[in-house]
């Protein structure tokens, strides 16, 4: 599946830059809950809706086939209860 304009560049499934993009997202995934600016770069760039990049949020999501906005609940659900256990645990 195409990414964008970049046809010519697309990549089957388990090829390198695909485990590539599978890392960010997961890096992402994992830096949301983090407070400070790690956590607040992680929720920045699940909620971009830039295209431009190709390893944007939205083009990596294109690419593996998943919906972004269900990515983007699972992830609120996520900083919630991290924040929860926060509040117990301090």
């Amino acid at each position: 599946m195409p990414i964008g304009n970049q046809a010519d560049h697309y990549e089957p499934r388990n090829s390198p830059e695909i485990n590539l993009m599978v890392a960010i997202l997961r890096q992402a995934l994992v830096d949301l809950p983090r407070p400070g600016h790690t956590g607040r770069d992680a929720w920045a760039y699940l909620n971009s809706r830039n295209t431009e990049h190709i390893h944007s949020f939205q083009n990596i999501c294109s690419t593996l086939g998943i919906l972004p906005n269900e990515i983007r609940k699972k992830a609120m659900k996520l900083t919630r209860v991290a924040f929860r256990v926060r509040q117990i645990t301090s």
